[in-house]
């Protein structure tokens, strides 16, 4: 089962904190949020190297930049998948 966390992060640093968890491999989704409310889903395929997310990263950046002009700190929840346990102690 996928783990959540939750960051607060500054608008200033939105833009690297999104596109750094674009590129880990082990991101699901990424949702930003003001005060508990969801202004921003961005959904995250894993397996694939050349995800949709990856493929359209310049657009997403665009619209995280869009919502960092208008907030002075914000929340970004990540959806984790678990490193796959390993078959050998």
């Amino acid at each position: 089962m996928a783990e959540k966390k939750r960051m607060k992060v500054s608008s200033s640093k939105l833009r690297e904190t999104v596109s750094q968890l674009l590129h880990r491999p082990d991101t699901r989704h990424i949702c930003i949020l003001n005060e508990e409310v969801r202004l921003l889903d961005i959904p995250v395929r894993t397996a694939d190297p050349i995800s949709p997310a990856a493929a359209i990263e310049a657009p997403i950046l665009a619209a995280v930049d869009a919502i960092a002009g208008l907030l002075k700190d914000c929340t970004v929840e990540v959806e984790i998948e678990p490193a796959p346990a390993s078959k050998y102690p």
